[in-house]
């Protein structure tokens, strides 16, 4: 599975399109907050944050600096666009 498009929306939320033509919302916040390793918490800048980029099918920052694969998006941070756009009615 591969990160097809991303797309920021607030926060430390992403739009992603998956390989599978599967559409989720993914929320970093909690991940960055609690991370023990302290070059991660350097993201918490919304504006670095923002700059995601796609890179051979992972979420990429700040050139490769942080990375995380598809998968993990897809299983441990994202839940259906569907059920994220119906939580904010």
């Amino acid at each position: 599975m591969k990160i097809l498009n991303v797309k920021y929306i607030e926060d430390y939320k992403l739009e992603i399109t998956f390989s599978n033509h599967v559409k989720k919302i993914a929320d970093f916040e909690s991940f960055l907050t609690s991370s023990k390793n302290k070059s991660i918490h350097k993201f918490l800048d919304k504006n670095l944050f923002k700059q995601v980029v796609i890179d051979t099918g992972f979420l990429s920052w700040n050139d490769g600096e942080m990375e995380i694969s598809a998968k993990s998006v897809f299983e441990k941070f994202a839940i259906p666009f569907k059920m994220a756009t119906e939580e904010k009615k």
